[in-house]
């Protein structure tokens, strides 16, 4: 009766089948592999992946200014007045920041009792 998995072959490709080798000889083929993988790596870092090229320190600097020029291009008129155009009105900062805090708080301190309507309404 099939299991329905492959069996395992029992001989190597078609050829006799290999005579098992003794615990000594089984560790010495590993070293050979080992060995083999360590040259190999020297020689071109073996390995599933390739080495990181190098980065000059141009390339982080050119993507810096193009984002920052990007960012200007993307709201010219408002580059030009931000003093006077960003509102100076900090209360809807200062709530988002209060509610954050809030839910924080009685993240750790009441792990229960954060599942109220609204952070402003109070917990019984």
């Amino acid at each position: 009766m099939s299991s329905g998995l492959p069996s395992t072959p029992s001989t190597a490709a078609g050829g006799p089948p290999e005579a098992p080798q003794s615990a000594a000889a089984q560790r010495a083929a590993r070293r050979r592999e080992r060995a083999g993988d360590a040259e190999a790596g020297e020689a071109g870092k073996a390995g599933r992946w390739a080495a990181s090229p190098e980065i000059a320190w141009r390339e982080p600097v050119l993507a810096f200014l193009g984002g920052l020029l990007l960012a200007i291009i993307t709201s010219w008129p408002l580059v030009l007045h931000m003093p006077s155009r960003i509102a100076p009105d900090l209360g809807d900062p200062v709530r988002t920041a209060w509610e954050v805090a809030f839910v924080g708080h009685q993240m750790l301190h009441n792990r229960c009792t954060c599942s109220s309507p609204t952070p402003s309404t109070p917990i019984r």
